[in-house]
């Protein structure tokens, strides 16, 4: 899941996600929602799956989208970011 979301984001990969309908709170649906909003990913709903094959084609097809979906997935990737909550903890505990 997130872990996934974030290393794709990391490589500045496009992607076409499947968020599972059942999933707690909705939290793969949120998080698929949110790479398509900035342009890193394409959402497809399960039940839409038969449109799997053309949308994989359309991007494959489309050399131009793609490098604008890894430009947005590189831009919103944060490597460092278990680096920066650690020294926000260790911040808040030396305080």
């Amino acid at each position: 899941g997130g872990l996934v979301l974030s290393e794709l984001l990391s490589f500045g990969i496009p992607a076409v996600l499947v968020p599972l309908p059942h999933a707690a709170d909705g939290h793969q649906d949120a998080n698929a929602q949110y790479l398509a909003s900035i342009g890193a990913a394409t959402v497809l709903n399960q039940n839409r799956l038969s449109g799997l094959t053309a949308v994989v084609k359309s991007l494959m097809d489309d050399e131009r989208r793609r490098l604008t979906m890894q430009a947005a997935a590189l831009a919103a990737a944060r490597p460092d970011a278990a680096v920066t909550v650690a020294n926000e903890v260790l911040q808040c505990l030396a305080a």
